[in-house]
Parts: structure tokens; C-alpha cells; sequence
């Protein structure tokens, strides 16, 4: 519990059960809510399980019901032909004891949820998600709550996942062996990633928290949606194992994210900016409108809200502030709007808008990317001597007369069974269970957790970049095409990578470079070569870097590649485009994978 308030909760909701007395007792004392579940994830056509629902709800509210933590009351987590069952159960228990609200089930969409229930847990409702990126970058959830007149809850909020730090392995020192992370560790060391494990935790783990950050925050701007239930904090072990918590199964912090930060978007009191974009060119004007929610202790008094864009120094570059006023408790309580001519701005830049209280410790921030104006056309003429093309015969023969050379696979030359799609979100849930037989009959292989980029490298210098992921990238990657480098020597190093699902762990490139006899290639996964009017305005800025890094000094690649080993990564003819392909099969370890070594005691 004290985990789940550092973090910025207030409550906890049991998934198809009901905690022992010591919860309660605990909850009381430290203010916390509680929604207890009765004992069922049941089918409630059979009239011998509505008895059970009857039963059960008695045994526990006699056994639990003077606890003032205890406030709401679900009978089944996601009930099935609970339509004529749960809506009455919830009526006919408020009136029996009216001191906690009940609801007709956690979970689904139907009509009958939120007539007869006090309150609903809900996925989605008038045809509208009540969580997910539809209500994000300042938009928000309302349409799912209109003419709804009862509270509303987001049921399962988050579900985004992050890789495995493999260290956790240690902490199992109890009679539960954590012999899925050995498997995950062990293909990681066949496949070559073993090395960037920290690495790519860290990276996807910031990836995630941007994805919880978007949904939390859209959450809380929804005017009517009374709040949200996570899925979980902490990783959940089953099912794959569902690698979803901020928190890892052990309820310890991540290496990418602590208490402190996660309250600045998930706490008592949060200032939201409606921010619907995160790139900018010099030539535009940001615009935000900016509100708070506030459901602290009580009131704010003579409050003074302030805005300012940082640089990556932390340095304000921009600032401002509204006059102060009182802030009663509730949402959608207006602070005032953003405006700042960017042509004032340093550029290309990495920046953050940042708005909190004067004088209290309340602040929010988001990350936004100033790019030139005309970055969407940025070097559309490559530098003298540098080839930038699509197609490999002529790259292959620009490399073996020791030219430089730009290439861009495309789709159709990568290996769809071996060259996964990269996405704007991570692996929601897990692949084991959201993509694989028998949930789907035709399995998937996209399975994005993220990107890892080498931020120090010149190729990136001209587009500000961290380690991870992030909103200035999601629009180039979204559905192009990663390339695999298993057939690549180990020692060739991406400038970025994209990070793979725990279950496969493959080697995958999106921007890479080696020398290839005596020429020099750069190859990216994104098609910097599009410059039309619809183009990403990070799409010529990433162009250019590239293009002026490969005209520098610098660009010395430290990988070599025989023209062999290149073809095969995407050539037509290549090894892993004419092998046969290998039978999909639901189980982690086909038989084709060597059983791991057994773990030292």
C-alpha cells in the first residue's frame, strides 16, 4: 500500500478476489480505498453461480463490511451473461447497506453496467475507448462518458510493457524460480543482445512511462471519468510473464523511473497541458491550453501557475506565469494558455514545457523537438559524393568504387517473417498472449518494446536525441520495417536499434553503418528520403544529420561487411528471405533451442 501511494495512487482494486482482514486493517490506517471482488471470473447464466454470488457477497461483507477502506464493491472481474444478474445484484446490495458503492462487474462496455450500479469499471463505452492512444497528445476520453450519470472508472489503464532486467534473476530466493528469465536470458545470449540488457531495460522502461504518462494524463483531462485502475504496478509473472509494472514483481523500482517521477503526472494535484503536438519547425507558434487537477486535502489559496521551456541543460529559455488565484478541488480547471513564437528559439533543439504552482511542489512536464524551418526539405540535394538510393545493385556498385552511400531498404526487399514492423506503442500486455495462438489465429511479429540509440554518435548530432524512444521518433517508425542483423557480425554496432520482445530477442538495425570493401555505408530503415509536403518535419532533420555526417571527417565506420554478408541482410536472394520458413508454434521453446544450462544454487 505505502508503495502504491508513493506512487501517487489512492487505491487497489482486486482482481477476482478479496484480500484478508490484515489489508483492511492496513488500508484503514493509512487512508487508502480498497475494491474488493468476490471470488469469481465466472459465467453468470447458471442459476447455482448466482447462488454462489449471493453467498459469497455475504460472507464478506460480514466479515469485511465496517471497514471504512473498504468504499466500492465488484462481484466478477469481466463477468460473462452477467447482464440480468450483476446490474440487480448491484441495486439490491446498495439498498442492503448503502455504506460503499457496488458495481456490476469490472470491466466490458455493456448498458446495463451503468443502470442500476453506483459506479463502473469500464474499458470503453458509446462506441469510445475509455483508455489507449485515442485520447492522447491533449486529447482525452470524453465522448465514452456522455450521458453517463454514475462515477466511471478506466478499467486496466497502462498494460504498456518494458524489457527485462535480467538482474532481478537474484532476488528469487524463495521457493518461486524464475525460470521464464532464464529462458528470456539465455535466448538473449544466443541472439547476441545479452550485453545491452541493462541498456535496453532502461530504454524501453522510459519508452513505457511515456505511453502511461499520455494515457494517465488523458485520463485526468476527460471532464465526468471519475478516475482509473491500472492493470497493475508491479510486473505481473503470469501469462508470459506480462512485463507491465513501473515497479518490478518484487514491488522495488526500476532503473528507469522513481516514486517522485511518476507523482508528477499520476498524483493528488497535476497540471495538464492540451499539447497535441511534440514537433515543431522555427516557423511555428506552440500553442497550449493548460488546466490542473486538483483532489489534494484541501483547497489552494492564492496559487501562482507558471509555464517555462527548458533547454536540455535545464535552463529556461521562455517562461511565464498567470495571476494567482484559488483552486477548489475537482478537473478541467482552467490555468490559463501557452502561446511562444518559436522563431525566437534555438534550433534543432531538444526542449520541455514544464508548468507547475509557485512555491509548492507541484509540476508536470512534456518534451517537444524544434527542428529549422524547412526541415521538411531539408538537404534534398545530397552532399558532392554521397549516393542516397533505394536500390542495392547501385549502392553495391557506388561501395566497390570506394564511394560513400546512403541506402534505404525497402519493405518488399526485407524479410517480413524475419524484419519485424516497428510501432508508435510497445507490446501491450504480452506477445504470448495478445498475438500468438489461440488468441490469434494468425500470429503477428511485430513486437516493438522501443528504440536504444547511441545519443553521443555524429550521425545523430544534427537530431536531438536521448537513449530511448520517443515522440520525435514514433512518426518515422510507425509500420517501417526494423532490419535483422542476425546474419551481421557481432561487431557491428547500430547508431539505433529497436529493442525486440523478450520472448524472441532479435538482433534488429534501424540506423547502422560499416565499410564494405573500400566504400562506406550508412543504412536506415526509415526512408529519410521522402520529402514531400506530407513529410515529418524530423524526417528532413534526420536527413540532414545523416547526410552531414556522412560528408564529415568523421564518418569512419568501425564495422567491416563483405558485400556477401550486406546483400544477405535484405537482398531478394538472401539466406533468410529463401529459407524455408519455420512453423509458428505458441511455445516459447520449439525444440530447435538447446534446453538452458541449469541454474548454479
Amino acid at each position: 500500500i505505502q508503495v502504491c501511494q508513493a506512487y501517487g495512487l489512492n487505491g487497489i482494486r482486486f482482481h477476482s478476489w478479496c484480500p484478508p482482514e490484515a489489508a483492511f486493517a492496513a488500508a484503514d490506517e493509512l487512508g487508502f480505498y480498497l475494491q474488493p471482488e468476490c471470488g469469481m471470473w465466472n459465467d453468470f447464466s447458471s442459476p447455482a453461480m448466482q447462488q454462489r454470488l449471493d453467498e459469497e457477497t455475504g460472507r464478506v461483507l460480514r466479515a469485511f463490511g465496517n471497514h471504512p477502506s473498504f468504499i466500492l464493491f465488484s462481484p466478477s472481474n469481466e463477468p460473462r451473461s452477467y447482464q440480468r444478474v450483476t446490474p440487480q445484484w448491484a441495486a439490491a446490495s446498495y439498498q442492503q447497506d448503502s455504506r460503499r458503492l457496488y458495481s456490476a462487474g469490472t470491466g466490458w462496455s455493456d448498458p446495463s453496467q451503468v443502470n442500476g450500479p453506483q459506479y463502473a469499471s469500464l474499458v470503453a463505452f458509446n462506441r469510445a475507448q475509455l483508455r489507449n492512444s485515442s485520447g492522447w497528445f491533449g486529447r482525452d476520453y470524453r465522448q465514452a462518458v456522455e450521458n453517463v450519470h454514475i462515477p466511471v472508472l478506466a478499467h486496466e489503464v497502462g498494460q504498456w510493457c518494458a524489457y527485462p532486467d535480467f538482474s532481478v534473476i537474484k532476488k528469487f530466493t524463495g521457493y518461486l524460480r524464475p525460470g521464464n528469465y532464464d529462458i528470456f536470458r539465455y535466448l538473449a545470449g544466443q541472439q547476441g543482445v545479452l550485453a545491452q540488457n541493462r541498456d535496453f531495460a532502461w530504454a524501453s522502461g522510459r519508452f513505457q512511462i511515456e505511453c502511461y504518462k499520455e494515457e494517465i494524463e488523458a485520463n485526468l483531462r476527460t471532464p465526468g471519468l471519475a478516475g482509473f485502475q491500472l492493470l497493475d504496478l508491479h510486473d505481473y509473472l503470469g501469462q508470459g510473464p506480462a512485463l507491465i509494472g513501473i515497479v518490478d514483481a518484487f514491488w522495488q523500482p526500476k532503473s528507469y523511473e522513481t516514486a517522485a517521477q511518476f507523482r508528477r503526472f499520476a498524483g493528488p494535484t497535476v497540471p495538464l497541458a492540451r499539447l497535441a503536438r511534440r514537433t515543431f519547425t522555427t516557423d511555428q507558434t506552440l500553442e497550449s491550453e493548460v488546466e490542473i487537477y486538483h483532489f489534494g486535502p484541501d483547497p489552494l489559496v492564492a496559487a501562482t501557475p507558471y509555464w517555462k521551456i527548458l533547454n536540455v541543460k535545464g535552463h529556461a529559455i521562455a517562461a511565464g506565469q498567470w495571476p494567482p488565484r484559488d483552486i477548489p478541488a475537482g478537473k478541467n480547471i482552467p490555468l490559463g494558455k501557452i502561446t511562444v513564437d518559436l522563431s525566437q528559439l534555438p534550433a534543432p533543439a531538444a526542449c520541455q514545457l514544464a508548468v507547475g504552482l509557485r512555491g509548492a511542489a507541484v509540476e508536470n512536464d512534456w518534451n517537444f523537438w524544434l527542428y529549422p524551418a524547412g526541415a521538411r526539405t531539408a538537404a534534398a540535394t545530397p552532399p558532392a559524393g554521397i549516393l542516397v538510393t533505394r536500390v542495392w545493385p547501385e549502392a553495391a556498385a557506388r561501395l566497390a568504387a570506394g564511394g560513400k552511400v546512403l541506402f534505404i531498404p525497402a519493405a518488399a526487399d526485407l524479410d517480413p517473417a524475419k524484419s519485424p514492423s516497428m510501432k508508435s506503442v510497445p507490446v501491450f500486455w504480452n506477445i504470448q498472449m495478445t498475438v500468438r495462438p489461440p488468441a490469434n489465429p494468425a500470429p503477428k511479429f511485430d513486437a516493438m518494446l522501443g528504440l536504444l540509440c547511441d545519443s553521443a554518435h555524429p550521425a545523430l548530432a544534427g537530431f536531438p536525441t536521448g537513449k530511448n524512444c520517443d515522440w520525435q521518433w514514433t512518426p518515422l517508425v510507425n509500420n517501417v520495417r526494423s532490419i535483422n542483423l542476425a546474419a551481421a557480425p557481432p561487431t557491428l554496432h547500430p547508431i539505433v536499434s529497436a529493442i525486440d520482445d523478450w520472448n524472441r530477442n532479435w538482433r534488429l538495425g534501424v540506423i547502422f553503418e560499416c565499410s564494405v570493401g573500400p566504400g562506406r555505408l550508412l543504412v536506415s530503415a526509415i526512408n529519410v528520403a521522402n520529402e514531400g509536403a506530407d513529410a515529418e518535419a524530423g524526417l528532413g532533420q534526420l536527413r540532414r544529420s545523416l547526410l552531414d555526417y556522412m560528408a564529415g571527417p568523421r564518418f569512419q565506420p568501425a564495422a567491416t561487411l563483405s558485400p556477401e554478408q550486406v546483400a544477405a541482410l535484405w537482398s531478394a536472394k538472401s539466406a533468410a528471405a529463401s529459407a524455408p520458413a519455420r512453423t509458428f508454434d505458441p511455445d516459447l521453446n520449439d525444440g530447435a533451442i538447446p534446453t538452458p544450462p541449469a541454474r548454479r544454487q
